[in-house]
């Protein structure tokens, strides 16, 4: 048994965590070209995501697919979807620090070379060390959001996004879920997303995404 072998499964949790804790460390290195995601199957087999960055949003352009047989069912769990919201919601990224913490916890990699992708029979390899699923943030600490004084309209739209972060990769409808927890209409809370965006705190929406 390899050392490899030895880790301990890794979950969604955790890797938010590693993410989260890795842009903390210097997030002003920049972003990468591109990146390969691999999550488990619930059915067995692997999904293996590319997402590239196209003038400063990421857009999946490469899927690779395996298992013990590929049903309509395991196409519909790529999350396909949801790795570019989540990837857009992430900010900028250190390609080193998180490309090292990615690959050697998660069987993540990130590519800084473009001379260096990765093959198939990599990718399948990749597979047995990778989380079950996206990232996810759990528990959050930040307090809960209410209706603004008007005092910090900066710090608001902050607290604003921050919550928009924690809810958009869990439903299509994070707005909803903000109007729910601050205790306002719905429309309330997507102007809020609104100004939110425009002062820069959230990346600009895309047509058909999570608003």
């Amino acid at each position: 048994m390899t050392d490899e072998d030895s880790r301990p499964e890794q979950g969604p949790a955790d890797l938010y965590a590693e993410i989260t804790s890795a842009l903390s460390e210097d997030p002003e290195l920049g972003r990468p070209f591109a990146v390969w995601w691999s999550v488990k199957l619930p059915e067995g087999g692997a999904a293996h995501m590319k997402v590239s960055d196209d003038g400063g949003t990421w857009k999946i352009t490469d899927v690779y697919v395996h298992g013990p047989e590929i049903t309509a069912t395991s196409l519909r769990d790529v999350p396909v979807g949801r790795l570019g919201l989540i990837m857009n919601l992430l900010g900028e990224w250190d390609p080193y620090t998180i490309g090292e913490t990615m690959h050697e916890s998660f069987g993540q990699q990130i590519l800084v070379d473009p001379e260096r992708e990765p093959s198939l029979a990599v990718l399948r390899e990749r597979a047995r060390n990778a989380p079950d699923g996206l990232p996810v943030e759990q528990d959050s600490s930040r307090p809960p959001l209410t209706r603004p004084t008007g005092t910090d309209p900066d710090s608001f739209y902050a607290q604003v996004a921050a919550a928009y972060r924690e809810y958009a990769p869990q439903t299509r409808a994070p707005a909803l879920k903000i109007a729910e927890e601050a205790g306002v209409p719905i429309a309330t809370a997507r102007s809020w997303v609104r100004e939110a965006r425009r002062r820069g705190k959230l990346p600009q929406g895309r047509k058909g995404k999570a608003g």
